[in-house]
């Protein structure tokens, strides 16, 4: 009986079954009633006893179903996704057989990525009941990535075992984040804990990790109708958001936008823009004129068959210490200026943004920038002084 020999399970980064792109889910709550191929599309079947009777997935009914034999035991396993836990997870679902008189058995086990290391989450179930009974498993104990395993190893001739309503849910309070810098760069599926993803035309393909960043990949046939949510951050005025995008092939554009996000409406902080740029373009944003809990909403909208949306290294950071630095002489003038601009020392690195966030010029070890090539307008200056403080400050070329 299967659990008792060792197999090898494979690490997951990023798959493609049919249209779905199969990553690691890190946002909840996560359902699947087995009613569409969409949400079947990243579950998998394994049929370890090699007879050709295993689970299927049965549309009309909404249910994953064993399909008995009337010859030999039962042993296969239905594979849910990888999801990412991180200690506040709730595991339910429900379950029943097709006769009472032929009772199905099976158990379900929790595998972690990469290793056959796996964990029983319940002992084995004799299901006699025809009407669906909820199970409900606490996975709080559990932080990483895993899938959840369904075993079913009934007697010969049995009458069907059928799973729905499976959901993954969690209790994670996700406090908004009020200190400073907070900083996300993609490379560990951990630091996605609250950050949540929508799927709103619900093709199943939406945002994963692929390549250290975050990834939307595309779908051949629908258009792009994908969010990804930061965690709430509080906004008192001082912050600024960086953050690099790009996408995999410029002849396949992706489209983004970015919003924030109040927990009831939306405000647009970059506009609709054609990703064509396959190494990272840096966005700056100012965001010293909100207050209040916000999250930061990327939304891609990109036409069919295109070739992935990159986000990476999200920083938020607050420049409330600028006044600080100010006070130790740190100036920057003539301000408002009509083409040149002078440091009160000798900075570091200076980079300067359009007020669109678009990078115009970045110099190391300069006292002065010149504007004279800029239209007139305002401009961030984000200044790294040589003790390796970040000042940031708007300038006016008029």
């Amino acid at each position: 009986m299967k659990k008792f020999f060792t197999f090898f399970v494979a690490m997951v980064a990023m798959i493609t079954i049919g249209n779905a792109q199969c990553g690691v889910n890190f946002s909840y709550p996560y359902s699947c009633d087995f009613s569409s191929e969409i949400q079947n599309g990243c579950w998998e079947v394994d049929d370890v006893n090699g007879d050709n009777y295993t689970w299927q997935f049965d549309i009309d009914q909404s249910v994953a179903k064993y399909v008995y034999n009337p010859g030999s035991d039962a042993e296969d396993d239905l594979y849910s996704p990888y999801f990412y836990l991180d200690g506040h997870q709730t595991l339910t679902f429900d379950y029943r057989c097709g006769n009472s008189s032929f009772p199905e058995t099976f158990a379900v086990f929790l595998y972690p990525e990469g290793s056959t290391d796996w964990s029983r989450l319940t002992d084995g179930i004799t299901v006699t009941s025809e009407s669906a009974v909820t199970q409900t498993i606490d996975l709080s104990g559990y932080v990483g990535v895993y899938r959840v395993d369904f075993y079913c190893y009934s007697d010969a001739d049995m009458a069907s075992l059928y799973i729905t309503n499976f959901n993954i849910t969690s209790n994670n309070p996700c406090e908004p984040i009020s200190e400073y810098p907070y900083e996300n760069d993609f490379s560990d599926i951990a630091q996605m804990t609250c950050w949540t993803t929508e799927d709103e035309n619900e093709d199943g393909n939406t945002f994963y990790l692929e390549d250290n960043a975050l990834c939307y990949r595309y779908n051949a046939d629908l258009e792009a109708d994908d969010d990804v949510y930061s965690p709430y951050f509080v906004l008192d005025g001082h912050q600024i958001l960086t953050f690099d995008y790009y996408c995999g092939l410029s002849s396949y554009p992706e489209n983004l936008a970015v919003f924030l996000y109040d927990g009831g409406s939306y405000t647009q902080i970059m506009n609709y823009t054609d990703v064509t740029n396959t190494t990272p373009i840096t966005q700056t944003i100012d965001l010293s004129e909100y207050t209040g809990t916000y999250q930061i909403d990327f939304y891609c909208t990109s036409e069919t068959n295109m070739f992935k949306l990159y986000i990476d290294n999200f920083k938020i950071e607050s420049s409330i210490g600028v006044e600080d630095h100010s006070k130790t002489e740190f100036t920057l003038y003539p301000n408002p200026t009509n083409g040149m601009v002078n440091l009160s020392e000798v900075a570091a690195r200076v980079e300067v943004y359009d007020f669109s966030g678009r990078m115009v010029m970045s110099n190391e070890n300069v006292n002065s920038v010149n504007l004279n090539a800029q239209a007139n307008g305002v401009y961030i200056f984000r200044i790294t002084t040589n003790d390796n403080t970040v000042i940031t400050k708007k300038v006016v070329k008029k």
